[in-house]
């Protein structure tokens, strides 16, 4: 946060909407670039079980193998050493 382009504010409340599609998504939404969901070993575990139980039901084919059954992401993404050496 550095006053002039972010800031933080109190109070208020934020809502996350999450888009799914057939395949991991860019989307432009209110003037940002912004990725649609991407279901895989590294975010499904940050929902919780009642969540998850619901992806499931509606999408049965990403329980036994989301990283596979759902293929990978719109774009690469960087390793550690990747952004360290970005920011070193």
């Amino acid at each position: 946060m550095n006053g002039v382009a972010i800031w933080s504010m109190q109070g208020g409340f934020v809502e996350y909407h999450h888009l799914l599609f057939d395949r991991h998504q860019m989307i432009w939404s209110d003037g940002l670039l912004t990725e649609s969901f991407l279901p895989g070993p590294n975010t499904m575990p940050g929902f919780d079980d009642g969540v998850q139980a619901e992806i499931y039901e509606l999408f049965p084919e990403l329980r036994e193998d989301a990283a596979a059954g759902y293929g990978g992401a719109a774009r690469r993404g960087l390793k550690a050493f990747e952004a360290r050496a970005l920011l070193g």
